[in-house]
């Protein structure tokens, strides 16, 4: 899967767990065994994205 296709397809978007994350404006989309935060810039119609981690680790200190 493509990251640009899972972004585009707001039915696979998460907020995340962690409330850090989520008040700070972090989205997250799984991609095989990857975890893809990024954010969307509304303004320009631009998502930018912060990290991609592997899913089965501890991600909460690493963006």
């Amino acid at each position: 899967m493509v990251i640009s296709t899972a972004v585009d397809d707001q039915v696979s978007a998460l907020i995340p767990r962690y409330s850090i994350l989520k008040k700070q404006g972090y989205r997250v989309v799984i991609v095989e065994r990857h975890l893809v935060f990024y954010k969307i810039n509304e303004a320009d119609k631009t998502v930018i994205i912060y990290a991609i981690v592997d899913g089965r680790k501890e991600y909460r200190n690493l963006i």
